[in-house]
């Protein structure tokens, strides 16, 4: 079936729950997995290792003349990958008017998306371009055309290079890209861990010029496409992604509370969006409408699994409405991946239900579809309150644990599983939409496991701050704080390897400058700071030093 009449992209900007998007390292360093299963780019992009990839929202919106209306006016989620010979790259951009490009509007004002990608992360200050930092822009106008070689800035060398290009759904309206640009043409060799800068960008123009720009790195203004120092950081990583989702195992020794707030091993293990919006009958309006980020993690007793929804109007719940239109999110697990034809599922492929009703309720055996063991078994609902901004959206977190027992598992690794993960969106006038990580079309999941989708239990989480190092680059060093988890103050140290002007700064999860700690001119050497975060709440924040072209960035828990 065609993608724009089953697909509607989204998806994960850096959560208010303290869910970051895709996985990060060293604070910052957006990881580019290797796929073992690479797209192709057909004019369909719900391949099995794109399904297998999270995704990844721009975090800025201000970088325009005006700021977008809202998530339907302008909203950017993009996957990226690799693999031997060549990076792939999967936009979705929520636009709902596409206008403004004709002739008569200059090329850099029209709808488009951009790619910046600089294989030795120099970060260049400018005033332009080096030769080797690619800027590659993609314009909605060429949405029927082959490829050819317009719209590549920067990008002289074309061959080999392929791209797809679609309006989405109709009644979440926007396009999606999807692109393959030999690693040679960009100066990029396979291997694992190298550094590269990077930044991604949507330009949208509602028939007055560019009206908006929203990029995922450069928080203010629009530098990108003349200085280099103005990008984020990547890395390609060492995780080999096929279709199938890897379920992280938590390090020995971590305990995990089941309290509806994430525990910062969540940001780090493997994560899953819903790949599939129109399951239901109608779409979402826009991302803040209904979505959901969900990580599943186990260890020698117990899975565990976090879902953090997007939902602005959580109605519906009453019981006038039949159980299965509430609002809920819902996981599926077939321990011996039989993918059972149905038409009922057998006795050993649990679809397990857990309503928002029951937000203020005790564990009970109420919404276990499937799983008739509930010992053991512990939840946490709650509700995220609406917070300020458009990139951050209301809805509620729902935590549980399961014995691996009551699942006929064992934690055995690479064991495969049957998988499926799913949201249900009431608004008041009954279930409207329906969201799945795998199924692409209709809702049978609760009758056949052969709709699944696949996972395995994967190796143990990389990156889960139980033990940290100082992160140095050119002789400069920025310490983890201490002590981490703090409440309220905590001690940042730094050394410069030279006296210069620097500045450190905390944000928190949605890339927003919440304290300046330092900005002005510091002696060599090490040297302490402290935080006193008494005025923000709990969660993950990151602290980032800049020293000249230097910046290091590290992440903190505040825990009160």
């Amino acid at each position: 079936m065609n993608f724009r009449t089953i697909f509607v992209v989204v998806l994960c900007l850096l959560l208010v729950a303290s869910i970051a998007s895709p996985k990060i390292k060293d604070g910052w360093q957006y990881e580019i997995p290797k796929v073992s299963e690479p797209p192709v780019v057909d004019g369909n992009p719900i391949d099995g290792c794109w399904k297998a990839i999270d995704w990844n929202f721009a975090r800025s919106d201000t970088n325009g003349s005006l700021p977008p209306d809202d998530w339907a006016d302008l909203c950017l989620v993009t996957k990226i990958c690799y693999d031997d010979d060549n990076l792939y790259a999967l936009y979705y951009v929520q636009d709902e008017n596409v206008v403004g490009n004709d002739a008569a509007v200059p090329d850099w004002q029209r709808n488009d998306v951009e790619l910046y990608i600089d294989p030795d992360n120099s970060k260049d200050q400018g005033p332009n371009l080096a030769a080797t930092d690619y800027h590659i822009s993609m314009r909605h106008e060429y949405l029927d055309q082959e490829i050819g070689n317009f719209g590549f800035l920067g990008l002289s060398d074309t061959n080999g290079v392929e791209w797809k290009m679609a309006d989405g759904a109709t009644t979440m309206l926007g396009w999606w890209m999807e692109i393959k640009i030999p690693l040679a043409n960009l100066g990029l060799t396979p291997t694992a861990n190298s550094i590269i800068g990077l930044e991604y960008q949507s330009n949208d123009n509602d028939g007055n010029g560019r009206d908006h720009i929203t990029k995922w790195w450069e928080l203010a203004g629009d530098s990108s496409w003349q200085f280099a120092s103005a990008w984020g950081t990547g890395y390609l990583g060492s995780r080999i992604v096929d279709h199938r989702y890897i379920i992280n195992k938590l390090p020995s020794g971590l305990a995990i509370t089941v309290d509806g707030d994430a525990d910062p091993i969540y940001q780090n293990a493997n994560s899953i969006t819903p790949n599939c919006l129109g399951n239901g009958s109608t779409y979402p309006y826009d991302f803040m409408d209904a979505f959901y980020r969900t990580t599943v993690v186990y260890d020698d007793d117990n899975l565990y699994v976090f879902f953090h929804v997007y939902d602005d109007e959580v109605v519906g719940d009453d019981a006038a409405q039949p159980d299965w239109q509430r609002n809920d999110v819902e996981f599926y697990i077939d321990p011996n991946n039989s993918k059972d034809a149905g038409p009922n599922l057998a006795a050993d492929d649990y679809h397990i239900s857990m309503r928002h009703e029951y937000i203020d309720q005790e564990i009970g055996n109420f919404g276990f579809l499937g799983l008739p063991d509930t010992n053991g078994v512990e939840w946490k609902i709650k509700d995220v309150p609406i917070p300020s901004g458009w990139h951050e959206a209301a809805g509620y977190n729902v935590e549980l644990k399961v014995p691996l027992a009551n699942l006929g598992l064992t934690p055995t690794m690479d064991a495969v599983l049957g998988f499926e993960a799913q949201m249900n969106d009431n608004d008041g006038s009954g279930r409207e939409s329906i969201l799945k990580w795998w199924e692409e079309v209709g809702d049978s999941s609760w009758q056949f496991a052969s709709a699944w989708g696949t996972a395995v239990l994967g190796p143990v989480v990389e990156g889960t701050g139980v033990k940290t190092s100082d992160l140095v680059i050119n002789n400069y060093r920025l310490s983890q704080n201490y002590p981490n988890p703090f409440n309220p103050s905590t001690q940042i140290t730094f050394t410069l390897a030279k006296s210069e002007r620097v500045k450190l700064s905390v944000y928190n999860l949605l890339g927003k400058e919440v304290a300046v700690l330092v900005n002005g001119m510091r002696a060599s050497g090490p040297q302490t700071v402290t935080f006193n975060a008494k005025n923000l709440a709990s969660g993950v924040y990151f602290y980032k030093l800049e020293a000249g072209s230097t910046v290091l960035s590290k992440k903190m828990l505040l825990l009160k």
